[in-house]
């Protein structure tokens, strides 16, 4: 939960046990990293969390085209969408590696090797770079492939307002005859009567 906020909880405890090694700091003491200035500076913590979420999205993403894959109702329709999911797969085997070499960079600035530490974040953006490119493929794809839904969808539209309105006028056209000859029926006898 990124939202997550601080809170004190008071226990009854038996045992209590203590382990020593982790405090939190206030990243912003350091002002050198831009901490708290630049969007894209998180703590390990942050970072953990927001790698969590990415997990999610991804799990979340490939239930979505799935789902929109058993519902798909062409086969170009169904290609595309394995096209995407196969894109998403790549994002995700890109991303699981910028993702522990983030986490080496986090272990190896704890130990204070800051220049090991900026040797594998350089490796973090040329990696970072390659998934870009892929994220701005996918999102343009998913652009063209919901492009052509919307104008299929209404394409559709138009040609069931046609029908519909055909129906309409076909039906209006039905009860003005079936009105015609029934008033004909009841006139025609009423007629035969007031001439007798």
């Amino acid at each position: 939960d990124f939202e997550q906020q601080e809170e004190l909880i008071t226990l009854q405890v038996g045992n209590i046990i203590l382990a020593t090694g982790y405090d939190l700091f206030d990243p912003r003491q350091i002002s050198h990293y831009g901490y708290g200035r630049l969007a894209n500076v998180f703590t390990s913590l942050e970072f953990e969390r927001l790698s969590k979420m990415t997990e999610e999205e991804f799990t979340k993403a490939e239930r979505m085209l799935e789902e929109a894959g058993r519902h798909a109702s062409t086969e170009k329709d169904r290609k595309e969408l394995e096209h995407i999911a196969v894109q998403l797969r790549e994002i995700e085997r890109l991303h699981e590696p910028i993702e522990s070499l983030a986490k080496q960079v986090f272990q190896l600035i704890a130990q204070e090797r800051v220049e090991d530490a900026g040797i594998i974040a350089e490796q973090i953006g040329e990696k970072w770079d390659e998934l870009s490119t892929q994220l701005d493929d996918i999102v343009g794809d998913i652009d063209k492939f919901t492009e052509e839904a919307a104008i299929t969808a209404e394409r559709e539209e138009q040609a069931a307002v046609r029908g519909m309105s055909g129906l309409t006028l076909f039906a209006f056209i039905i009860g003005l005859v079936l009105g015609v000859l029934i008033t004909r029926s009841i006139t025609g006898g009423l007629i035969q009567a007031v001439e007798m």
